[in-house]
């Protein structure tokens, strides 16, 4: 019985370091994706930025006039 105990224990152990682990990951991932976003956001406000600039090099007004 004693080593049905302990190896109970070590499944639990192991369980917990596994459960541990996952955690880490996806934390990891998370942190990952948020760097991701962060990029892609940042991608789009410089080509944002290069449209405009391309545009008004172009002679193109900044604000569109609006239809009256």
């Amino acid at each position: 019985m004693a080593a049905d105990a302990d190896a109970a224990a070590e499944a639990a152990g192991a369980a917990q370091d596994l459960a541990e682990t996952a955690t880490r990951a996806a934390r990891d991932a998370a942190d990952a994706a948020g760097a991701a976003v962060e990029a892609a956001g940042g991608a789009a406000q410089r080509a944002g930025s290069a449209a405009t600039e391309g545009l008004s090099g172009l002679g193109a007004p900044s604000q569109p006039k609006q239809a009256e």
